[in-house]
C-alpha cells in the first residue's frame, strides 16, 4: 500500500523518517526515465533523505547510504531533481518499508528496506577497514582509523538528523 505525502509536510516527514530508519539496509532501485528500472549493486546502509532547494521552494531530494568507502559516504547515492511526488509504503500490518519518489522528468525512485536498523557500528567497522586497507594494511593505527570513521559518519549523519 502507499499513500501520498502532502508537499506542505515533506520537510517534516524526511526528518521524521531518517530518525526512524537510520541504519537499516536499503534497496534502491531506480527508473531514470520511467521505462525500465535498475538496482544500485551495493546494498548498504539508509541514512538519510536530504531536500534540495531552489529559493524557498523545494525542488530535489538526495538519498544517502552507508558505503565502505569514505569518500563516497558524503555524496548521495541517488539524487532527484523537480521532486513531485513522495509516496510512504506500507506492508499488509501498516509497517513502514519504504517510499516511492517521483520526479518531473518521469524519474521514479524505489527505496525499501531490509529489516530493523543495525547498529551504527556496522557501518564504522566497515569504514575503519577501507581506511586500514587504503594505508597498505600496515597495522597499529587502528585506534586513528575508528576515529576517522566515527568522524566520517557523524559529519553525514548529523545534517540529516537535524
Amino acid at each position: 500500500m502507499s499513500q501520498e505525502i502532502k508537499r506542505t509536510n515533506w520537510s517534516r516527514f524526511i526528518k521524521r523518517f531518517n530518525t526512524h530508519n537510520l541504519y537499516r539496509p536499503v534497496r534502491l532501485t531506480f527508473s531514470p526515465d520511467n521505462s525500465h528500472s535498475s538496482e544500485l549493486s551495493d546494498r548498504s546502509l539508509f541514512l538519510g533523505f536530504s531536500l534540495t532547494r531552489a529559493g524557498r521552494r523545494i525542488d530535489g531530494l538526495e538519498i544517502y547510504t552507508g558505503v565502505s568507502d569514505p569518500e563516497r559516504l558524503g555524496r548521495p547515492a541517488v539524487s532527484v531533481q523537480g521532486l513531485v511526488q513522495i509516496d510512504e509504503l506500507t506492508d499488509d500490518e501498516g509497517n513502514r518499508i519504504g517510499l516511492t519518489i517521483a520526479s518531473e522528468s518521469g524519474q521514479a525512485v524505489r527505496v525499501t528496506f531490509d529489516g530493523e536498523p543495525l547498529p551504527q557500528q556496522v557501518l564504522i567497522e566497515k569504514l575503519a577497514y577501507s581506511l586500514y586497507e587504503r594505508r597498505g594494511a600496515h597495522h597499529g593505527a587502528d585506534l586513528t582509523d575508528w576515529y576517522e570513521a566515527e568522524q566520517a559518519v557523524r559529519q553525514v549523519t548529523e545534517p540529516l538528523l537535524a
